[in-house]
């Protein structure tokens, strides 16, 4: 996932908003047609050195590449949390590492 996202970032498919569902907590980025968009709110409070918001980027850009790589969450989440693989490698939450 991560070599995905930084092949995306380098093909410069990687965006600034074009989803920003501002002061929605469970949505940070989007992927439309294998673009990856995050939502600025999240990048402005990772800029600032919100941990927490740091560590959402990181899973979202990991969560995102994911779906440019097709890979779907056909079960859904189940309080915040993804079962399906390899969304389930990226648990939300304080004090949690990205598996």
């Amino acid at each position: 996932m991560r070599d995905q996202f930084m092949q995306s970032f380098n093909a410069k498919t990687v965006f600034r908003g074009g989803s920003d569902l501002t002061g929605t907590a469970s949505h940070y980025g989007a992927t439309y047609d294998s673009r990856i968009h995050f939502d600025p709110w999240l990048l402005g409070g990772a800029a600032s050195g919100n941990v927490s918001d740091l560590r959402e980027l990181a899973n979202t850009a990991l969560h995102e590449a994911a779906h440019v790589l097709l890979f779907e969450h056909p079960n859904g989440e189940t309080n915040g949390i993804y079962t399906d693989e390899p969304f389930n490698l990226l648990p939300p939450g304080a004090g949690v590492c990205i598996k």
